[in-house]
């Protein structure tokens, strides 16, 4: 079947993924009926896409052009003409994941902003994998504007050459009774910065970030998230593993904002680091800024090393001392990649995790 134009961009831009890496990862975009084109402007397709079910991918000034009162709205404050835009209608459900990163070159960074409408329901993958040094450093802003009723589900995942710099800020702002699932995945990059931001502006809107990190060698990771509850009844809910070896470092500090309208609002916070080397580093910082009554609010961290007694049952059991310290990783990271429905991606970020951390035996 011929190649739809967002697979093109993917495959052709996206860095010479294996055939069950793009399977997996990248081939689960729109399907052929919803990349039916219905005007395509501009010195080159990728300028400006517009889908008969109402998608549009494009430039700022496109967007205000045939959308003047969304962009009044939402892009008032994006003053970057080279912003990438990405619309979901009101009501559109999409059946499978749409690819972020497919709508910007690999290795050009750049700001995005993505609205969905009121009632849609949408998986977007915003996937990061520069597997060769093009250029020192990547930085990229998103921002989500999540409508009414909205359900929108991000997983983001990140694998750079390990030469590269990476500085990537989200936002999102979620209305009444929307729901966003985040999960985030790190393994690449040299020294990564990395903010995130979930802003519950209206009733009952929630939000569930999941994600790990995992380094080795000198590998450096900042993360910064804030979960700010502007209205009543909002739930947040964030917890983010790391593992790390060699002489890598990471440093999560994570705040909790409960606003004073924000009556009987419920967030948790909680970061869990294991450290495999005696000079790998970890530091968690939660903070909790409570303005308001009836919340309930709870946050916590740790940092430590795998469990002797569960390695010694392990080995006891005929595992080498690396099969054992790859099955407590794998235990320890499985409940934050839950949100992720393709059970092929899961496997193959285990993989991904553990051929970074532990070396595999030989003889096995």
């Amino acid at each position: 079947m011929k190649k739809t134009i967002l697979e093109t961009q993917i495959f052709d831009d996206a860095l010479e993924l294996s055939e069950q890496e793009k399977k997996a990862l990248l081939s689960a975009v729109l399907s052929q009926d919803l990349l039916e084109v219905e005007n395509i402007e501009g010195d080159q397709a990728s300028s400006i896409l517009y889908f008969d079910n109402g998608i549009f991918v494009g430039k700022v000034n496109k967007f205000a052009h045939y959308h003047p009162e969304l962009a009044l709205q939402y892009l008032a404050n994006t003053h970057d003409e080279q912003t990438t835009i990405l619309y979901i209608p009101d009501r559109l459900q999409l059946a499978v994941p749409l690819v972020v990163q497919s709508l910007i070159p690999a290795d050009a960074g750049g700001n995005v902003v993505v609205i969905v409408g009121a009632g849609a329901r949408v998986t977007l993958y915003d996937t990061l994998f520069l597997s060769i040094s093009l250029i020192p450093s990547v930085t990229r802003s998103m921002v989500y504007h999540v409508g009414t009723d909205a359900q929108v589900t991000v997983v983001s995942d990140q694998m750079l050459d390990e030469s590269i710099d990476e500085t990537t800020t989200e936002t999102f702002y979620c209305s009444a009774r929307s729901n966003v699932q985040y999960t985030m995945i790190v393994t690449g990059g040299k020294v990564v910065n990395r903010s995130l931001a979930m802003q519950l502006q209206g009733e009952h809107a929630s939000a569930t970030v999941r994600g790990l990190y995992a380094l080795h060698q000198n590998q450096c990771v900042t993360l910064t998230t804030r979960q700010e509850h502007q209205a009543p009844d909002t739930v947040s809910s964030l917890a983010i593993k790391g593992a790390l070896s060699g002489i890598a470092q990471a440093v999560y500090e994570g705040t909790i904002v409960v606003g004073l309208p924000a009556t009987r609002s419920e967030a948790t916070q909680h970061n869990k680091n294991i450290l495999l080397s005696e000079s790998a580093r970890a530091r968690s910082i939660p903070n909790l800024e409570v303005l308001t009554n009836d919340v309930h609010c709870a946050h916590g961290s740790a940092v430590g090393q795998l469990d002797a007694d569960q390695l010694f049952y392990a080995r006891s059991r005929g595992m080498t001392d690396n099969q054992a310290k790859r099955l407590l990783l794998q235990g320890f990271f499985t409940d934050v990649l839950t949100d992720i429905d393709n059970q092929d991606a899961v496997a193959l970020v285990q993989a991904r995790v553990l051929e970074k951390l532990v070396e595999v035996d030989d003889h096995v």
